[in-house]
């Protein structure tokens, strides 16, 4: 089930140009809970080849993105922060 729904994502991705970010921000939605960074990672390869180097950038770079509990593996994604942007220390580092 969780396949299919990825591989409907992959489809939509190859129509319409999406970034790792919008691939990183659909994915985490389905997992309110939060998802390991290696879960998240083989989920994101399955959309998009994807480095881990990558993947990792963004959730250290983007507001919305933050681990589950503080200092856990589990990253989780939050909508309501998506509007404020790459953090401005990090601006500089982020890989994309």
């Amino acid at each position: 089930e969780r396949i299919q729904y990825l591989e409907s994502l992959r489809a939509e991705a190859e129509s319409t140009p999406w970034s790792v970010f919008e691939i990183m921000c659909r994915a985490l939605q389905q997992h309110p809970r939060g998802l390991r960074f290696i879960a998240l990672w083989a989920e994101i390869n399955v959309v998009r080849r994807t480095s881990r180097r990558v993947v990792a950038s963004n959730l250290s770079c983007y507001h919305c993105f933050y681990s589950r509990p503080a200092g856990s593996d589990a990253w989780a994604f939050d909508e309501r922060r998506l509007d404020q942007g790459v953090r401005k220390a990090k601006r500089k580092f982020a890989r994309r």
